[in-house]
């Protein structure tokens, strides 16, 4: 059997479970404007650090689909208004619940308000998606001045709105997952190691939060996920690191 090559294309301090089930779906609206989809990806969580490794065969089609749609200005444009939409609809549901008092609701409320939140963070990872290092890859071989002045104006949009709108949406959910582990028996690293489905059906092992919370391996294969405590013996894997977040 060949070994599988993947290359480590970002990494997160601190991101449980529940986020990087966002992360790894959140490929959905890029695939969807740039005409592909994302087969082979590896996230994983040790000492505290999540990466994410993308197949080499990926990130080749991403490097070459990126740059077909990034050299039109239209699509950059578009990819901006997406990331302000984003942020208008997280600042919105935000400033609906500023007078929340997490104490005093149900606890079927708040799971979905935890759903909720997690809607609205898919939706900034989405727009964050957008512009991922290997989709300008081809650019960085041209010497062309136009090209950094389109990307100088997405990269502060990438910072002003999804980066900013996912922060804010992960510290009101940080709040929400901290009381839903104070009344299930569970920290909150072992509450946000809980799957989404874990979630809405609230049938979940503590043991197996306790282990996600220090390490876990999810395989997505086209977004289906096989989720692992560790590496399985038999796999054939060459991880390579070559960016970060």
């Amino acid at each position: 059997m060949n070994k599988k090559e993947y290359k480590r294309y970002w990494e997160d301090v601190d991101e449980r479970l529940i986020y990087a089930e966002l992360d790894d779906r959140s490929w959905l609206l890029p695939e969807s404007l740039f005409g592909y989809k994302k087969a082979d990806s590896l996230y994983i969580y040790h000492q505290g650090k999540l990466s994410a490794f993308y197949s080499n065969k990926d990130t080749k089609e991403e490097a070459r689909l990126g740059y077909d749609f990034y050299s039109r200005d239209a699509n950059i444009a578009h990819v901006i208004g997406i990331k302000k939409e984003a942020k208008r609809k997280m600042d919105a549901f935000l400033l609906s619940l500023k007078d929340l008092r997490v104490l005093e609701i149900s606890t079927a409320e708040l799971i979905r308000l935890m759903l909720e939140t997690l809607d609205h963070q898919t939706d900034a990872l989405r727009a964050h998606f957008l512009d991922q290092p290997q989709f300008f890859e081809h650019f960085e071989l041209e010497d062309d001045f136009r090209h950094v002045q389109k990307f100088e104006a997405l990269a502060k949009a990438r910072y002003e709105y999804s980066r900013k709108t996912w922060s804010e949406g992960l510290g009101f959910n940080h709040q929400l997952f901290t009381e839903y582990g104070r009344r299930s028996g569970l920290t909150l690293p072992e509450a946000e190691s809980i799957t989404r489905a874990e979630l809405a059906t609230g049938k979940f092992d503590k043991a197996v939060l306790r282990e996600r919370s220090e390490k876990y391996v999810i395989h997505s294969n086209f977004h289906n996920h096989r989720t692992h405590s560790t590496f399985l013996p038999n796999s054939r894997l060459k991880l390579i690191s070559v960016a970060a977040r």
